[in-house]
């Protein structure tokens, strides 16, 4: 029987420009670096759900375009998130993946972004691996991804599970 263990949201919302690191700074994890063009910061907050259980990570990466911005998809997702070991050797192998074990329409499509705006696409994650066992206690690398095609948008930064 599979768990419910993330709840997806998709938020968008109305900001000046040059907001977007300061709206994403904060909570349990460290400040995103700012990778791409158009901006894209990666947010990472923990919170226990009870007392003696282990806590959630919240994740968002957001998408702030300067001007108004068209990306293209190769499929209908339009974002991910990946938590790696802190001894991965390749991308290829993340400890977990928001994206595995979904399907999404094999579809080109687009997506026009308006400028100034800030777009945040979240989920959580309970802190276990891809098998659905917790993960041991340390410092992972954590990526977050706007799935544009032929060259996604990516913020990295680092979530702490303790």
């Amino acid at each position: 029987m599979r768990r419910p263990w993330w709840i997806v949201v998709l938020l968008v919302a109305v900001v000046g420009g040059g907001m977007l690191a300061a709206l994403l700074r904060g909570g349990a994890g460290e400040e995103a670096k700012v990778v791409a063009e158009p901006e894209v910061a990666l947010s990472v907050s923990s919170t226990p759900i009870r007392e003696g259980e282990r806590a959630w990570y919240s994740l968002s990466v957001g998408l702030m375009p300067r001007q108004e911005t068209t990306l293209r998809f190769s499929t209908a997702q339009r974002f991910d998130f990946a938590v790696y070991a802190p001894d991965a050797k390749t991308d290829r192998e993340p400890a977990w993946r928001w994206s595995a074990g979904r399907m999404f329409a094999q579809v080109i499509g687009q997506e026009t972004y308006e400028g100034e705006r800030l777009y945040l696409f979240a989920a959580a994650w309970d802190g276990t691996g891809s098998d659905g066992r917790p993960l041991p206690p340390g410092r992972y690398r954590l990526e977050g991804r706007v799935t544009a095609s032929p060259q996604p948008l990516v913020a990295y930064g680092w979530v702490e599970v303790r």
